[in-house]
């Protein structure tokens, strides 16, 4: 959490999720009739100030024109709609190999993929997986490990993303 002073000086606690959410609302329109999709939001407190690292992909991976444009075209928006008064650095950069899985159809698009997975309670014992995506079926997740099919309720994950073997390094 962090905290911060309304107009009138009192000191509110604002949820990281909760400016992520904000900072989403703000920039969707730039992903919206475009074929750059916008995987993930990260905020957090860096050694100068907060970090807004942004994460984009289209269909042939991104390059480094397109992590630009998107970054200046973010960068004036939040100038102009986001309410911060404090320092910030954004960073926008292709999700790389391990790419995280965030959204429901990620979950479908990635099917047959390794992954790894972060749930919030145990189950079955552990918190982490590794197997390779079925799918996702209603609001559950599907993974096979060794021959064993795996359900992960979407609420509970904490964290998802695509994995690299060994083998596949």
């Amino acid at each position: 959490m962090k905290s911060r002073k309304d107009s009138r000086g009192n000191i509110s606690t604002v949820k990281k999720e909760d400016i992520v959410e904000k900072i989403k609302a703000i920039i969707h329109t730039l992903f919206e009739d475009k074929a750059i999709e916008l995987v993930d939001v990260e905020y957090f407190s860096g050694p100068h100030g907060v970090i807004l690292r942004l994460y984009i992909d289209k269909e042939g991976g991104v390059t480094l024109d397109d992590c630009s444009n998107i970054s200046h075209q973010i960068s004036d928006l939040l100038d102009i709609y986001w309410e911060y008064d404090g320092r910030y650095m954004l960073e926008v950069s292709s999700p790389g190999i391990d790419r995280p899985l965030v959204q429901k159809n990620d979950f479908q698009k990635y099917k047959g993929s390794q992954v790894k997975i972060k749930v919030k309670e145990p189950i079955s014992g552990q918190k982490n997986f590794k197997g390779v995506l079925i799918g996702i079926f209603g609001d559950i997740v599907k993974i096979q490990i060794e021959g064993k099919v795996v359900n992960i309720p979407y609420n509970e994950i904490i964290k998802a993303k695509l994995s690299i073997t060994e083998t596949e390094k």
